[in-house]
């Protein structure tokens, strides 16, 4: 059941938010499970990512 007055987008916000660091705990957990096993694991990948938006009036 969704609130109709804008907590949803907040909401929605939130689990976007808990949803990143659940994927990043379970892929550190892998890795941390295939060293333990002896595997040879590679660090993991850092990127910086940057955008710039160009607007134009019209």
């Amino acid at each position: 059941m969704l609130l109709a007055d804008g907590h949803d987008e907040r909401i929605a916000k939130y689990e976007r938010h808990l949803h990143g660091l659940l994927t990043s705990t379970l892929r550190e957990l892998e890795r941390l499970q295939a060293r333990r096993e002896g595997a040879n694991v590679p660090p993991p990948v850092a990127a910086e990512v940057s955008v710039v938006l160009n607007t134009v009036p019209e």
